[in-house]
């Protein structure tokens, strides 16, 4: 049993360090777009649900949104925000296509089914992310 607990063990030091690798592309890809876009804030939530109608509860992440407002408030009970934008429906009258394929390309890592599991290793359950220039937050996110 000694080599099973020995080859978890290194298991758990392999996952930490591909999380951590993992997370410190996420952020650089962050860091660029706000660099080379009008886009200020990015803001995602990522839980496990409660009820899923019968099948199975899976974590994933969800509702990924773009603010031009490094000061937005994502507050999803308020009726409309004008300066936020729903990532998978971005108004080219509002972004150009280069800042389009640069917030699509995120979208589509974290959503990724094999990066979920890394988000949810490194940043929680239950909780809603927001990343702005001065760095990533995490809130908790209580979803009905």
């Amino acid at each position: 049993m000694d080599e099973f607990y020995e080859l978890l063990n290194e298991y758990n030091k392999v996952k930490a360090t591909f999380s951590e690798k993992a997370v410190s592309i996420i952020k650089e890809n962050i860091r660029n777009i706000f660099e080379k876009t009008q886009i200020k804030a990015i803001h995602w939530t990522q839980f496990t649900p409660y009820f899923n109608d019968g099948d199975e509860c899976i974590f994933g992440v969800y509702r990924i949104e773009v603010s031009t407002n490094p000061s937005a408030t994502f507050d999803y009970y308020e009726e409309e925000n004008s300066d936020i934008y729903d990532a998978d429906y971005l108004d080219s009258k509002v972004f150009s296509d280069y800042e389009i394929k640069l917030i699509s390309n995120l979208v589509k890592v974290l959503e990724d089914k094999d990066i979920v599991e890394v988000l949810k290793f490194s940043f929680g359950d239950h909780v809603a992310v927001i990343a702005t220039k001065e760095g990533i937050s995490i809130q908790d996110y209580d979803h009905y």
